[in-house]
């Protein structure tokens, strides 16, 4: 896996050099990242020999239940905007993949952190990146 990680970030680098310097950035700062992240990979894989089961807990069922929700967020998006869609999608996550003794007693604080999480990476996007968010055709609907 740290190997895939550090040819992704080597490829992410290569795209982002046919890029204006302004558009490379955000491909560039994933690139560091992935690379960052291969190398701790690789470090850790040579140091501990870990020899659990990479797949253990993944069940068709949820396989499905992500490749379905990552559908629907894909395609409510441009209708209901990033930050309304993001909330949802982050929240179902955080309850579905949660610890079952922990889901009715945080479901409020579950989406308190999606919508913060999903407020900032709007802001990351919008005001770091300049980049345009979908806002969703809904709201100017009911404007």
């Amino acid at each position: 896996m740290a190997i895939v990680t550090l040819l992704l970030a080597l490829a992410t680098w290569r795209e982002a050099a046919d890029l204006s310097e302004l558009g490379a950035v955000f491909l560039n700062a994933i690139a560091i990242g992935l690379a960052i992240f291969g190398t701790a990979l690789l470090i850790s894989g040579l140091i501990k020999k870990d020899k659990t089961n990479p797949f253990e807990g993944v069940t068709r069922s949820r396989v499905l239940a992500v490749g379905i929700t990552l559908a629907m967020y894909v395609g409510l998006t441009p209708f209901i905007g990033f930050v309304l869609t993001s909330t949802l999608f982050l929240t179902f996550f955080f309850l579905y993949f949660g610890k079952r003794e922990f889901k009715a007693l945080n479901i409020p604080r579950h989406v308190l952190l999606a919508f913060l999480i999903s407020m900032g990476f709007y802001s990351i996007f919008h005001y770091g990146f300049n980049v345009p968010v979908p806002t969703g055709t809904l709201w100017g609907f009911l404007s």
